[in-house]
């Protein structure tokens, strides 16, 4: 039997015929509500992604003069020509960068850094071609605003888009970020690597998507070849792992196994290679640099825990790195599993870094190792923003958006002036990306006017740091002149005698070091200034031309001191170039506290409160045979 009902309805509640139909409002809408602000917030995130890029490169310059970032780029350069990151110098003092491993059974000089960046810079090379020289310092920045896309994105997992905005601005604003996005070395490109395969995790979590789990686990992967240590994250891939399995049901095994596939494949290579190449599971196991017990201690964790804490809460994340962990233990009351992942993800990174031995007071050159362990921490910011907008009610739903913008805004002002200018712990430093842009584009000017005027295959002098950069815009022959001093000899000779070679952790690498003595120790003035002639007598004769790169000074001093020493060469002056001021931050002395009692850090050294800016005057000259007068 079928009851009806009857509604009766009030005739001065009713609807006017002129109001408007909810259903035809409903109808109006091309996207349901949620769906639309997810998508306006993914077009904001793009957007400030984008201006981001475009923000970051007024600062940027193809090329840099650094010791690691010669490892990777050169590195790059070489597998794009060879299918090998390494090479034999044509001599034994033939320059070989300070970051770079000799083996001894081969010859052969690697990078000790994995070669999942060179690889990058090889397909800049294999796509562009000659100006895949240029392409390659696009890597960096253009990962660095990948890298704060996906940090948006991965916030969304946890919070809203305002929370997540907020995060993606902290992250690309932070000091440690803006500093690292021009520069050609591991860590904006590691970044980009860990934010998107931990969000793609969280992914394949939630739909079980294969193309998702595969593609997250590579990148998570990918990412230990960039850096060794973000093997780490292989825990994410457990994690998700093991929370996905039935442990009766077979076919959960195979399906939570994508990731970890995904992951395999780039690590597989990277050991497969490196075990080929240098005998070694990596390039720092003869630097003694991943050697537990001397590399990596308790004591180390004792020293450096402080300097961590306050480094991460000033130039790491101003200001906010406490509600970051206060927002990862909210986490889990939304989703333990998720929030597993973030303290997985971020706790053995710390704990690894705090033991190592080399950890510099130096904010920037510290918490680049902890580059891509910000994010959890940002994440968990963004869960602390998310809980006070949803519990505001009243005037604080108006308040508590503001004040979150204003903490937002707070921090990223900070982190941009200090990056700007370069400033830790009120100190200017030469890391201000002013003073970067002034120095690199100094050595790009001098980088053009070299592959204009050498030809590829010529011989270079020129000083180590310069050749860093040389090495990778050309195929020359290079030779640095600082090799042949006595200060450099004895340096050498004094690391020998204070290094244990079996166990003290070292930058650069014994065999190396000792293969150097073994070619120049014993010599006095008069025979290192003949070895050098007889490389560039040797060069000559078999037709490849000789040319010093320096600036004025050094030039004619090398001059005097050699080519003078040779009646048969001359040289001419090819080209000249007169560099923009280079901004010098005042010197410190480290003897004295500052006032205010700064943890280790000097005062300014009397009278040198004030910067200078200098500027120097280069040259290219050939040596050349003398042609005889009759």
């Amino acid at each position: 039997m079928t009851t009806l009902s009857y509604q009766t309805i009030d005739p001065n509640r009713a609807p006017s015929a002129d109001a408007p139909d909810p259903r035809a409002r409903a109808a109006l809408r091309l996207l349901p509500s949620q769906t639309q602000r997810s998508v306006i917030g993914a077009i904001l995130a793009t957007l400030i992604a984008a201006g981001y890029l475009a923000f970051i490169l007024q600062y940027w310059v193809p090329a840099h003069p650094g010791v690691d970032q010669n490892g990777y780029l050169a590195g790059g350069r070489l597998l794009s020509q060879t299918g090998s990151t390494g090479f034999i110098p044509d001599h034994a003092t033939g320059f070989v960068g300070a970051m770079w491993v000799r083996v001894p059974e081969t010859g052969m000089n690697y990078p000790k850094y994995p070669n999942g960046l060179p690889l990058l810079y090889a397909i800049s090379f294999w796509v562009f071609g000659s100006a895949g020289a240029t392409w390659a310092f696009l890597v960096s920045p253009i990962s660095a605003a990948a890298a704060i896309l996906g940090m948006y994105f991965l916030s969304r997992k946890f919070a809203g888009v305002f929370a997540s905005v907020c995060a993606m601005l902290l992250l690309g604003f932070g000091q440690v970020t803006l500093t690292l996005a021009n520069n050609p070395n591991s860590h904006a490109s590691c970044l980009a690597c860990v934010v998107w395969g931990a969000y793609l995790l969280i992914c394949f979590w939630q739909s079980a998507s294969i193309w998702q789990g595969v593609l997250g686990g590579f990148l998570l992967g990918y990412a230990t070849t960039i850096r060794y240590s973000e093997g780490l994250l292989g825990l994410l891939i457990a994690v998700a792992f093991l929370s996905m399995i039935r442990w009766r049901t077979w076919r959960s095994y195979l399906r939570a196994a994508w990731p970890l596939l995904g992951w395999l494949i780039p690590v597989v290579y990277l050991v497969t290679f490196n075990l080929l190449a240098m005998g070694t599971p990596t390039g720092y196991d003869s630097t003694n640099e991943s050697k537990p017990g001397s590399a990596f201690t308790i004591e180390h964790i004792n020293s450096n825990w402080e300097k961590l804490a306050r480094q991460v809460h000033d130039t790491g994340l101003f200001f906010i790195a406490p509600l970051g962990v206060l927002g990862m233990a909210l986490a889990f009351a939304s989703s333990s599993r998720k929030a597993l992942l973030l303290w997985a993800w971020m706790l053995p990174g710390i704990l690894v870094y705090m033991s190592y031995y080399w950890a510099p007071e130096r904010g920037v050159s510290y918490l680049r190792f902890f580059l891509t362990l910000l994010p959890p921490l940002l994440v968990g910011v963004a869960v602390v923003f998310q809980a006070v907008l949803t519990n505001s009610r009243g005037r604080l739903a108006i308040a508590a958006p503001i004040g979150c913008a204003v903490v937002t805004a707070l921090s990223c002002g900070i982190g941009l002036f200090r990056a700007i200018h370069g400033l830790e712990d009120g100190q200017e430093t030469p890391l201000g990306l002013e003073t970067q842009q002034r120095v690199n584009s100094n050595l790009s000017e001098l980088g053009k006017i070299v592959t204009r005027v050498a030809p590829q295959e010529s011989v270079i002098f020129a000083s180590a740091n310069d050749l860093n950069y040389l090495q990778f815009i050309g195929d020359y022959r290079l030779y640095a002149r600082d090799y042949y001093t006595a200060p450099f000899i004895d340096r050498l000779r004094r690391m020998e005698q204070t290094t244990d070679p079996d166990s003290d952790p070292v930058t650069q690498q014994g065999e190396r070091r000792r293969w150097l003595l073994g070619a120049l120790e014993g010599r006095d003035e008069k025979q290192l200034v003949d070895m050098q002639l007889e490389i560039i007598e040797k060069s000559i004769t078999s037709g490849r031309r000789v040319f010093l790169v320096m600036n004025k000074p050094m030039s004619d001093a090398f001059s005097k001191r050699v080519i003078a020493k040779k009646n048969t060469l001359g040289q001419k002056v090819l080209a000249s170039y007169r560099d923009m001021p280079r901004h010098t931050p005042p010197l410190e002395d480290k003897t004295q506290p500052r006032p205010g009692g700064a943890m280790g850090v000097g005062a300014l050294r009397a009278g040198a409160n004030r910067t200078r800016d200098i500027q120097q005057t280069w040259q290219v000259v050939e040596i050349v045979r003398k042609v005889p007068t009759r």
